[in-house]
């Protein structure tokens, strides 16, 4: 969950980090919330692309943190509907 105002940015610098580690991302999101659940796509055969896109699966867990969102398995924990327990880390 990010705020609404960074998802062009967020969203963005996802697919910069899909295109650069050779892998796709995948975007479902609940806009209105800044709600993600980016789908990381990758072939298992190939050498070092399951680690890639694990990779790119860390990189955006590390995007999201440093623009002030949270990572929570929770449904409807956006928009003021539960963010107080939500796990966040802001780095910036």
């Amino acid at each position: 969950m990010i705020p609404r105002t960074a998802l062009a940015e967020v969203l963005t610098a996802m697919r910069e980090l899909a295109d650069d580690a050779g892998v796709r991302v995948a975007n479902v999101l609940h806009a209105g919330d800044g709600n993600l659940h980016p789908l990381v796509l990758f072939d298992d055969g190939p050498p070092g692309e399951a680690k890639r896109a694990e990779e790119v699966s860390g990189g955006i867990l590390d995007l999201c943190l440093s623009h002030c969102g949270s990572i929570t398995g929770e449904h409807g924990a956006g928009g003021g509907q539960g963010q107080a327990h939500a796990p966040s880390l802001c780095r910036q």
